[in-house]
């Protein structure tokens, strides 16, 4: 076997450390203090360090924040990332008594109504995603999941054991349902329809970014995201309900689900702006909630905005560094515990 590309091992091992210091401090830390455990092992192994100075400027581009407030966005999206590898370990305990007091859901009645009727809840990566699924089935919906599955992955050789108990941990939280997973399209359609047409809750993501010819754009802080529409062509075709969710988490160990109905669209590039435009306002006030600002600068500039956005890309490097602040004292001791312990047992897959 041929040894693996050079970055793909590198970003396997960041991933790896991130994920085992996550476990540590789901299992050394005492439950009332895991949250601020798992929020420092997020600001301080990071797997996504080397674009840090990326989505720091896409953070700021949105908030129109200085160099310093969006640093301190920065960690919060970092500390959330924290929170969700450790809070894998944490699927077990989840259930309908989780799901009505552990969950702020300011929308109760509009979840019954998702329970009751089914449809496709269109949502958002926030990191903390696959946990509305286990949420929506925990309080009384049969859920399925559309999905990437860990075996085509190139880096399973690294997250494989953590990547199996997030999609292990949440579907056992589906009501009976389960993920579809994406290496078999076509019974990934066929299922998708059949659950739409049952009045089972269908869930799907739509932030990636999408090369398809038929994607719709919308635009996000002088960025135009091509959003693709199968599946919520495949809602219309069934005349199911659509409902936009997010869930993420609060960072202090609490998790909040927003949901809003799309009321009567006339085709799929009205979900689109409807979809981007809400991710938008519930992000306003909550920015770590979105993880896809980790992907915001690999996004294409909305027509006009190249001049700016090439400036702030080319700056941004020295601003960045410039700006950041210092490694506070626990993170420089979780940072040569590492050291010392990958000098000790090198990192393999």
């Amino acid at each position: 076997m041929s040894d693996p590309d050079p970055q793909l091992a590198d970003l396997g091992h960041r991933l790896q450390r991130h994920f085992r210091w996550a476990e540590r401090a789901w299992r050394w830390v005492p439950a009332r203090l895991r949250p601020r455990a798992a929020a420092l092992v997020g600001r301080t192994f990071t797997p996504d360090l080397p674009e840090a100075h990326r989505i720091w400027m896409g953070l700021q581009a949105y908030a129109g924040c200085s160099d310093a407030v969006a640093h301190e966005l920065l960690a919060r999206y970092f500390s959330s990332q924290g929170l969700f590898a450790t809070e894998i370990h944490d699927y077990p305990r989840l259930d309908a008594e989780w799901a009505r007091t552990e969950v702020r859901c300011d929308e109760r009645e509009l979840l019954a109504e998702v329970v009751r009727s089914g449809g496709l809840v269109l949502t958002y990566h926030s990191f903390h995603h696959n946990k509305l699924g286990a949420f929506l089935g925990l309080s009384g919906a049969k859920v399925y999941g559309i999905a990437g599955t860990e075996d085509n992955s190139p880096l399973k050789p690294w997250t494989g054991r953590y990547i199996r108990l997030l999609n292990g941990g949440s579907e056992a939280g589906f009501g009976g349902g389960r993920y579809l997973f994406t290496d078999d399209l076509r019974g990934t359609l066929r299922e998708s329809r059949a659950a739409l047409a049952r009045g089972d809750v269908l869930v799907s993501l739509a932030d990636n970014i999408s090369d398809a010819p038929t994607a719709v754009p919308a635009d996000i802080a002088g960025r135009r995201l091509r959003v693709a529409t199968g599946v919520i062509d495949l809602a219309l075709e069934a005349k199911a309900p659509i409902t936009l969710a997010i869930f993420y988490s609060d960072l202090n160990g609490g998790h909040r689900c927003r949901l809003r109905r799309v009321e009567a669209p006339a085709d799929a590039a009205e979900v689109v702006k409807i979809y981007i435009e809400q991710l938008l306002a519930w992000t306003r006030d909550e920015m770590h909630a979105w993880q896809g600002w980790g992907w915001w600068d690999h996004i294409a500039f909305t027509p006009g905005e190249e001049p700016q956005g090439l400036e702030r890309q080319a700056s941004a490097p020295a601003r960045f560094a410039a700006s950041r602040p210092p490694l506070t004292l626990a993170q420089r001791l979780l940072r040569l515990a590492d050291a010392i312990e990958q000098r000790i047992r090198p990192p393999r897959p």
